[in-house]
C-alpha cells in the first residue's frame, strides 16, 4: 500500500505495476479513482479498477 499512498499525494491518473495490489491498496486506488494496471508482464495484464477510462 505504500506504492498506493505515493501515487494518492503525486496526483497521477494510473497505475501500473507488475506486481499484485494489497486489498488495502485497491481500495484506496478505487477511493481516488486511479486508473491501475497490474501484473503487467509480457504484454499482459489486469485492470483492477478504472476500466471506464480505457478506450481501445
Amino acid at each position: 500500500s505504500e506504492i498506493a499512498f505515493k501515487i494518492i499525494n503525486a496526483c497521477a491518473p494510473v497505475l501500473i505495476s507488475r506486481a499484485s495490489p494489497t486489498t488495502l491498496s485497491v481500495e484506496l486506488l478505487r477511493r481516488f479513482n486511479i486508473l491501475s494496471v497490474i501484473r503487467a508482464v509480457n504484454g499482459r495484464f489486469f485492470v483492477v479498477n478504472g476500466k471506464e477510462n480505457i478506450r481501445l
